[in-house]
């Protein structure tokens, strides 16, 4: 996997999934940044090390691009659809 290097440390990138769950105020994202946290929190404690904890942070920014992709796909629809109905 290519890191870019601004987020090539867990605790950094954590942060970063943490502040953009704040802004979007959105369950879901709040419910990845709480698990950001706990990989930030174990990468601090030396449980994992650096690869596998950007493993994990990055797996959840990809979960939620998919959700995110997602949900405007059938937001499209749904106006596509009311758009036929009038």
């Amino acid at each position: 996997m290519e890191v870019l290097t601004e987020y090539s440390s867990p605790i950094v990138l954590a942060r970063v999934i943490e502040k953009a769950a704040e802004e979007a105020s959105d369950p879901y994202f709040v419910s990845i940044a709480r698990r950001a946290k706990v990989v930030q929190d174990r990468y601090q404690r030396g449980q994992t090390d650096t690869a596998r904890a950007l493993e994990e942070l990055f797996r959840g920014i990809e979960l939620a691009d998919r959700r995110e992709k997602r949900s405007h796909s059938e937001s499209t629809i749904s106006h596509e659809e009311a758009r036929r109905k009038r």
